[in-house]
């Protein structure tokens, strides 16, 4: 009795220690004074209920911190929008896209969204190109009429007895060539459900949410242009002017990046059309180099763009014809030079000896993704003379697809039956030789170079030779 006495008298003279549940229950551990010495049986009684509480301790901070901090991890939220209509005002401008940095998370703590600034600049830009706001959409900085800054401002979720509410709202700076801000619009797009399905429904309302902010804003956009509040700089630009872009186009053609590659063949292609490249030997010799790069859509879109300036200047057939003559091992610079002169088509009929001699054949893998679909019956069932196609791995069962080879005109129609899967890629043995002779000529004799020579042989003096 005289132990409990003083057990209990000893426990009220020493107060707990309130600083810190922690604190105390090392106290509880270590402070061997607020027991009896003598009594062992108290002395591990009251050990093991400070681990206990201590571990307890330890046990509920952590996961307090845890809510606290926001440690929950993130679900990676890829947005698509979509614009509802048309645009019915189109500014007859460039206009190039730059998207802000965005926060770590967004929405509920507990199960936040994480958001790539990258990817909804992707976004706004394939938004922006279907709506047709702008007459077209750059990428490479210094070569375009406008530049719009975007930025989230928010992007929430609120539950109410109604549903759930995603909100999402962006501002967008409207600058001119100059710099200067022509107007910062801001807008926001809400979208309600009644019940929060899965992450793909997430995914889904944000992007709703987000191109009816893109929508409104677009709406501003066009209604200031009409109103002719929004005005394209008037005075042509400077031979200056046209050199530093030239310049920068130049660069982006050694750019790791394929779409900045693709964007410059085009912009410079249509510069030398219009006679504003300064540099234009120099820069064609460039772009032809590009015939041979690593990436297929960079070769395809080289030969395409050079085939359509050809058609303006034939003074590039000569050029073309010159590739021919000097076929490089892989055989590929011969094959997209046929094919940018079967785009020029009739005008080219001086360079059918060099295409009958080389008579060059490419070999391209062309993966799922970059297989387009369309309906059955609107291919151009004689160019598909001119192709072989195989399944490599598995690909999605289709019996009508259009395998985007070098020339904009070809769109073949092809009976493919595969396993339905989302993997692989299509091997295309392309005759760009017998498929050149064939847009130039009119005649259809296939891929067998020996029919070709013998109908050369028989009809050269029809075409001068």
């Amino acid at each position: 009795m005289h132990t409990d006495i003083s057990f209990k008298r000893r426990l009220k003279a020493k107060p707990i220690n309130n600083h810190s549940v922690i604190s105390t229950a090392k106290h509880a551990m270590n402070n061997t004074s607020i027991f009896h010495r003598d009594n062992p049986t108290q002395r591990t009684c009251l050990s093991s209920m400070g681990i206990a509480c201590y571990e307890c301790a330890a046990a509920f901070l952590l996961l307090f911190s845890f809510f606290l901090t926001g440690c929950a991890s993130t679900k990676p939220i890829n947005i698509s929008a979509n614009p509802n209509r048309t645009s019915l005002t189109q500014l007859p401008a460039s206009c190039r896209i730059e998207f802000a940095p965005v926060k770590n998370n967004y929405g509920w703590r507990s199960t936040p969204w994480a958001l790539d600034s990258q990817k909804l600049k992707e976004s706004l830009v394939n938004y922006l190109r279907k709506r047709g706001t702008f007459k077209s959409m750059k990428c490479i900085e210094g070569n375009s009429d406008f530049v719009l800054r975007a930025r989230l401002l928010e992007l929430t979720l609120t539950r109410k007895l109604s549903g759930f509410i995603y909100l999402i709202a962006a501002e967008m700076q409207l600058e001119d060539r100059d710099g200067r801000t022509v107007k910062v619009y801001q807008q926001q797009g809400e979208v309600k459900r009644l019940d929060r399905i899965s992450d793909q429904a997430d995914e889904e309302a944000i992007s709703i949410a987000f191109g009816l902010a893109c929508d409104k804003t677009c709406e501003e956009i066009e209604r200031d242009y009409s109103l002719q509040s929004i005005q394209q700089r008037s005075k042509p630009l400077t031979v200056e002017e046209w050199t530093r872009i030239e310049n920068v186009l130049t660069a982006a053609l050694q750019s790791t990046k394929a779409e900045d590659k693709i964007e410059a063949v085009h912009d410079l292609c249509d510069a030398m059309i219009n006679n504003s490249i300064v540099r234009k030997a120099e820069t064609i010799k460039q772009i032809i180099s590009l015939f041979e790069d690593r990436d297929y859509e960079v070769r395809s879109k080289a030969s395409t763009a050079l085939g359509i300036l050809a058609r303006a200047d034939t003074s590039l057939i000569t050029e073309l014809m010159g590739v021919l003559r000097k076929p490089s091992v892989s055989g590929l610079a011969a094959g997209y030079a046929a094919t940018a002169l079967a785009i020029v088509g009739p005008s080219a009929v001086k360079a059918i000896p060099l295409i009958l001699e080389s008579f060059p054949i490419i070999n391209e893998s062309v993966p799922v993704d970059k297989i387009q679909y369309y309906v059955p019956g609107k291919g151009d069932k004689t160019s598909g003379n001119y192709v072989n196609i195989s399944s490599s791995g598995v690909v999605e069962m289709t019996k009508s697809v259009s395998v985007p080879m070098p020339d904009i005109e070809l769109k073949l129609e092809l009976e493919i039956v595969t396993e339905r899967r989302l993997t692989g890629s299509y091997k295309c043995e392309y005759y760009a030789g017998g498929y050149a002779l064939y847009k130039i000529t009119g005649v259809d004799l296939g891929k067998e170079k020996a029919n070709w020579q013998k109908w050369w042989d028989e009809n050269k003096n029809k075409y001068g030779n």
